[in-house]
């Protein structure tokens, strides 16, 4: 094999590539059990695969869960949930019924213990309902006008959930596998100094690495970036060495983007067809502030055109625009 070819393989550390090359040259002496290892001049190799399914996967979930309520206090009811939560774990993912593997079938915990994916470290939710209680009983013009009436909004935010940083090698960084089923990651070569929210009207000048660019109104972004300074951010990454690093696995060394947003339902009981009759007329809200959440952007030491960009077509907003649903319901 050329020495330009093994440079390129580990350069871009693709040790199965650089293993599985190898084995396919004539010139190679060594032992041939690689999957696949063969060529016109080699026999097949010993194997043509290595699978390992087993029950080795742990994970678990410790959070402080506090509530606060109030029933029906001069009409207001109101309930408050916070959860400090962890959720760690060895990756979501069954090998069972996947291609999905780990980066060490030896060791699992220690190259795949982490968060998982959904590990939101802090969650809120408040719910409010106000039944308006001085008017509801009265029968003339004030009671029909402004008894009867409900307002509930419902209120929830909660922290950035783990995001891991692609790295250079097609997830075989540690040889496991050449498919795209693994967990390898970019490592923090520096203290991280981005953050966990959106920069807007970031217009990004040329640099070495280009990252960020695609962000760039002119280049079809929106100006909207999750780091104030991306090329800085982008630097602070490397990526995962084998012999070096004992872990590249995990859901993400670093936090996407928080979230928080308001519903809200209105409504008002009157009587009819001299109160014969009831209804109820209910407007409902959602997103009612109209509020943008962007979802966290796709971030690769392989691609850094697209590093911390917020608000392209494959990153875009995970809210949908304010909107009005409403009803009339009669009971007699």
């Amino acid at each position: 094999m050329h020495n330009a070819s093994m440079y390129n393989y580990l350069s871009q550390t693709q040790n199965f590539s650089l293993w599985s090359a190898l084995s396919q040259t004539s010139s190679w002496t060594l032992g041939r059990t690689i999957p696949s290892s063969q060529s016109a001049a080699i026999p097949q190799g010993q194997v043509s695969s290595v699978n390992a399914d087993d029950s080795s996967g742990s994970s678990n979930y410790n959070a402080l869960y506090t509530q606060f309520k109030t029933l029906d206090y001069h009409g207001v009811t109101t309930l408050s949930n916070f959860t400090w939560g962890r959720a760690l774990g060895t990756g979501n993912q069954s090998q069972a019924t996947s291609t999905y593997t780990v980066l060490n079938p030896y060791n699992v915990r220690q190259s795949e213990y982490g968060p998982q994916f959904f590990d939101y470290k802090f969650t809120y939710t408040q719910t409010f309902l106000w039944s308006e209680p001085y008017f509801h009983s009265q029968k003339g013009i004030l009671g029909h006008a402004l008894g009867g009436w409900r307002i509930a909004p419902i209120f929830t935010a909660r922290s950035g959930a783990p995001l891991q940083v692609g790295t250079l090698s097609n997830n075989d960084s540690f040889g496991e596998t050449q498919t795209s089923g693994a967990l390898d990651g970019a490592v923090l070569g520096a203290p991280f100094t981005g953050g966990t929210s959106a920069h807007y009207n970031i217009n990004i000048a040329n640099s070495p690495t280009g990252a960020g660019i695609n962000g760039n109104l002119a280049n079809g972004g929106n100006n909207i970036n999750m780091f104030s300074n991306p090329a800085q951010v982008f630097n602070e990454f490397r990526p995962c060495i084998l012999g070096y690093d004992t872990s590249c696995g995990s859901s993400g060394q670093i936090r996407g983007l928080s979230n928080w947003n308001m519903d809200l339902n209105i409504a008002k009981d009157f009587a009819v067809f001299r109160e014969r009759a009831y209804a109820t007329l209910s407007f409902q809200f959602t997103n009612v502030f109209n509020h943008e959440a962007l979802a966290d952007p796709f971030l690769s030491i392989a691609s850094p055109s697209d590093w911390g960009a917020l608000g392209s077509n494959e990153n875009g907003s995970l809210s949908s625009p304010r909107q009005l649903t409403f009803s009339l319901r009669v009971k007699f």
